[in-house]
């Protein structure tokens, strides 16, 4: 849980003559804004950690029991991801936070999902399916799977192919990250899925082709759910 500004405004109360004269815009005439007062739930898009390139999970092959004994490294930096909403008052105001601004954190939240329990089971391939932001926490999941030496495919589901492209906010040391940085795509690349056997991407409408030259998987018009049922037709065991 996340509170999405640094500091929150103190109220100033305002005098009014007469209740009569008050309208249906009482608060713009008294000149307040919309604030939030409780945190936010955001899950972990990503984490860093020190003297490990980006790409380290694409290049690290352990066995799973042994990864799982050695998967306790203490990130030193998290992502997350958030979609902006026009009248979204907690999502406008963490795009006013700057570098060195705080904010309170609660956290870890939830109920735990421990992954080295997978390693008991006699699993070969995991699947990821989500849609929109609700993928953000599921690209960690992935991070951490192709650290324990799965192998994953994701199906990830998009309102539109505009929303594909991060805004220019999002700035990073690595080299594959920019103004043109493709969401979700891209890091999941990093983690070593291939763009043309391992990620799926479907469009509810298309809006821009542009944003999609190049992605061998997309499929435009589809709920996610529609083209990983007809993945999992063709798989033969």
């Amino acid at each position: 849980m996340i509170s999405t500004s640094k500091e929150k405004d103190d109220f100033k109360p305002r005098m009014v003559n007469s209740i009569s004269k008050v309208k249906p815009t009482i608060h713009n005439n008294l000149q307040t804004k919309q604030s939030s007062y409780l945190k936010r739930p955001f899950g972990i898009y990503r984490t860093y950690y020190e003297h490990f390139t980006g790409d380290y999970t694409s290049r690290l092959h352990l066995e799973k029991e042994l990864a799982s004994l050695l998967y306790t490294i203490k990130p030193c930096m998290f992502e997350i991801v958030y979609k902006v909403l026009d009248k979204g008052v907690g999502t406008n105001e963490l795009t006013r936070l700057t570098k060195n601004d705080k904010v309170e954190i609660l956290a870890p939240l939830g109920k735990v999902f421990d992954l080295r329990e997978l390693v008991k089971e006699d699993i070969d391939e995991i699947h990821i399916v989500g849609g929109g932001v609700g993928m953000a926490p599921l690209v960690y999941l992935v991070q951490v799977l192709r650290f324990l030496n799965y192998k994953v495919k994701a199906f990830i589901g998009l309102e539109n192919t505009v929303s594909i492209t991060c805004r220019e906010a999002v700035k990073r040391s690595s080299a594959h990250r920019g103004k043109k940085a493709r969401i979700y795509l891209d890091d999941l690349k990093l983690f070593g899925l291939s763009e043309s056997s391992d990620i799926y991407m479907s469009f509810q409408c298309d809006t821009d082709e542009e944003q999609i030259r190049g992605i061998k998987n997309a499929f435009i018009g589809s709920l996610v759910t529609e083209p990983y049922a007809e993945y999992l037709k063709n798989i033969t065991i």
